[in-house]
């Protein structure tokens, strides 16, 4: 067998790729070899020696490389085509990237013969692990936590889901997506006499609640109170004929008490299953209520539906920038610049605001009355500029509030971000 001695010097003048050799031998004291180096093996298979490589000798041979390195010395290995080399010491990656595989050597305190056979080829992309290019992954099965006992520990990784069944044959479920917590949390449900409630939290007129009770949600990560969350969950309440007897099933709708009031929210009703679902980010009291038969809806107000659209739909006018939030009341606020906007990605981001005719836009009354989510106070937001903005507190009795022309529906909950957000200017006396 012939042998092609080159100097290391020879090969930084003229940057010799070493191909189709039998066989070649570079020896030299710890030189670094400044170019890559692509060899060839008999077999056709071919790889590149990185340039940066230090070495005592490399000595190609046909079917085996065979590197002489010691203290100091460093040499990577890169095969476009994703090859796998074996040998003591020799480990190849094959999840750093999916165009090729690496093999990274280092040299020992004595100096050291590490030969390197190329062996077959990576698995397909992604599906390797550790790093030595032949061991398959392992899988890893994502497990959602369920629950028919009204509570359940929803995990960060799987959510999860708990239902609670009366003794009326119904039940209240809730179905939490990984996306909407960031650690585990308790998730529980209760189902509370709806006299006791309704005493301090009046029903709408012409309301009904379905069934005799009203539930409530709560959640608990990490000793705390959960209120809110990044995600839409998914309630699902059942009810049953003897229930709805006297209301008209198209009214049933899912309402939830925000501090002030009940408001409802966009509600699919199974007729068949008598199930009706509907998706909220918070925690509170909810309830299913119904309007009797023979009375007919006493507001006029624009409704979501009316325009192809469904409560907390994002919009904004042809041509206008103005980004509103519309409810199912016939109202909406309006996002006073981007910074608020972005505070609010459970919502969507600029990809889901819907553009809607100005007429459709104008359809929804604007409101400026704002209120914390954990707090009773209503502020009143008067906007100071172009994209500024105060509030100020509403130091008024509910009834003075009706009284003077406000509608509790006309109330937006905001964040703690946003509350924070604005100045706080002089508290207002009346409307």
């Amino acid at each position: 067998m012939r042998k092609y001695i080159f100097t290391i010097a020879f090969l930084l003048i003229f940057a010799i790729s070493l191909i189709a050799w039998s066989s070649v031998s570079l020896a030299a004291d710890e030189v670094t070899i400044n170019t890559d180096i692509t060899i060839r093996m008999d077999d056709g298979t071919t790889f590149t020696v990185l340039n940066s490589a230090i070495a005592d000798q490399i000595v190609v041979n046909p079917t085996t490389v065979v590197f002489t390195l010691s203290t100091n010395s460093t040499i990577k290995i890169k095969s476009t085509a994703r090859s796998i080399f074996t040998g003591a010491s020799v480990n190849t990656d094959c999840d750093g990237s999916p165009d090729f595989s690496l093999v990274t050597l280092t040299g020992p305190a004595t100096q050291t013969d590490i030969t390197v056979t190329p062996s077959g080829t990576c698995p397909s992309w992604g599906s390797t692990g550790g790093g030595s290019g032949s061991t398959p992954a392992p899988s890893t099965t994502i497990t959602t936590p369920s629950t028919t006992t009204g509570q359940v520990i929803a995990t960060a990784t799987g959510g999860g889901e708990t239902t609670l069944s009366t003794d009326e044959n119904t039940y209240a479920k809730v179905e939490v997506p990984a996306s909407a917590i960031s650690a585990s949390t308790e998730m529980n449900i209760y189902y509370r006499a709806k006299a006791g409630i309704v005493s301090t939290r009046p029903v709408p007129s012409g309301k009904s609640v379905v069934g005799s009770y009203i539930y409530e949600f709560t959640a608990v990560a990490g000793g705390q109170s959960v209120t809110t969350f990044s995600d839409n969950l998914t309630l699902t309440f059942a009810y049953t004929d003897s229930q709805i007897s006297v209301l008209k099933e198209a009214t049933l709708k899912v309402y939830y008490w925000n501090g002030i009031e009940w408001i409802g929210l966009s509600s699919t009703v199974n007729t068949v299953n008598n199930t009706i679902t509907a998706l909220t980010h918070h925690f509170t009291y909810f309830s299913i209520f119904g309007e009797q038969e023979g009375e007919e809806a006493t507001t006029t107000m624009a409704t979501p539906e009316d325009y192809g659209l469904t409560e907390g739909d994002l919009i904004r006018a042809e041509g206008d920038f103005d980004i509103f939030i519309v409810n199912q009341f016939g109202y909406k606020r309006l996002f006073l610049n981007p910074t608020i906007f972005k505070m609010y990605g459970h919502l969507g981001g600029w990809e889901d605001v819907k553009t809607v005719s100005p007429a459709t836009r104008d359809a929804f009354i604007t409101s400026s009355y704002y209120k914390y989510v954990n707090d009773e106070k209503v502020y009143s937001m008067e906007v100071t500029g172009e994209d500024t903005g105060t509030l100020h507190w509403l130091n008024v009795s509910g009834s003075d509030f009706i009284s003077q022309g406000g509608s509790f529906n006309s109330v937006f909950i905001i964040n703690e971000n946003e509350l924070n957000w604005y100045t706080l200017g002089a508290d207002k006396t009346s409307l």
